[in-house]
């Protein structure tokens, strides 16, 4: 999530739950505002994020997306060579028989 719209919650005062501080916002049309949210706790601390693992998740979903567009482009090239040899045998017979 955006730490500018909700930022990461922080044990609170009391040390019994969590809060975090937003920008509030008023809805006219009702008196009440409910957010949802999964939260992932972590008994001993949580792993932190390996920025290398979410590098390499980017670097092979980019490949895919070479992969994808590189097979894209050669499957044109050759519905448009096998588009010129179909046309072949009709020039080589009109240039045959004239």
């Amino acid at each position: 999530m955006d730490p500018f719209v909700f930022p990461a919650l922080g044990l609170s005062r009391e040390g019994d739950g969590l809060t975090t501080n937003f920008n509030a916002f008023k809805i006219p049309e009702s008196n009440f505002l409910v957010f949802e949210a999964t939260v992932r706790t972590c008994r001993n601390g949580c792993q932190p994020v390996s920025i290398l693992l979410i590098l390499l998740l980017l670097l092979l979903s980019l490949l895919l997306f070479v992969l994808v567009v590189v097979s894209l482009l050669l499957m044109l090239f050759l519905l448009r060579v096998l588009r010129i040899l179909s046309l072949l045998p009709c020039f080589s017979q009109f240039f045959l028989h004239t």
